[in-house]
């Protein structure tokens, strides 16, 4: 499986970069799981709107958290509300800030990550200080392989390099705000 670096996970549609998971033997079947995603729970309450969520998987659907486009596991909370697996996983993971951050119904602020304003889901905001996340950002992957860089990228909140300067980001290819 070594030779196959653009494996992704049919749970999490993330790329497969650990040792710790699942395939299928069959040669014409791809299918392939990381291990923490074969061993989600089938039910679990869930902190979104305190009742059972169900785990289910979708060719297509749009995550009422982080509103993007996904396909592979999602958990259904109430028959209504599609909750991607990395919005399902946020508080059990390490978030990064240097406080704790929880998550308010009510947040209106711009995100911090990407400065783009709430929409309408509210987001994770820190109490301590003027810092809040929305979906998008908070569930970004914490590092990443470039197709050009022989190196792993790892998500920071701040720039301790001179890069500071050019400020285009050439993983999701959009212009980024240095004074976020």
């Amino acid at each position: 499986m070594e030779e196959e670096t653009d494996r992704k996970c049919d749970g999490c549609m993330l790329p497969v970069s650990t040792n710790l998971f699942y395939y299928c033997l069959e040669s014409d079947c791809h299918f392939c799981l990381h291990k923490n995603c074969a061993k989600l729970p089938r039910i679990k309450q869930h902190w979104f709107r305190q009742s059972n969520a169900t785990l289910q998987s979708a060719v297509f659907l749009k995550c009422c958290l982080c509103n993007r486009c996904c396909s592979g596991f999602f958990y259904n909370i109430g028959g209504y509300y599609n909750v991607c697996i990395r919005c399902a996983k946020v508080p059990d993971e390490d978030q990064g800030h240097q406080h704790f951050l929880s998550f308010d119904f009510k947040c209106w602020e711009r995100c911090k990550g990407c400065g783009a304003a709430s929409n309408g889901w509210g987001a994770l905001k820190c109490r301590s200080c003027k810092f809040a996340l929305d979906f998008v950002c908070l569930t970004l992957p914490h590092s990443a392989l470039h197709k050009v860089d022989q190196q792993i990228l790892y998500l920071t909140y701040h720039d301790d390099n001179d890069y500071s300067n050019h400020c285009y980001c050439d993983i999701c290819e959009r212009e980024r705000d240095p004074n976020l």
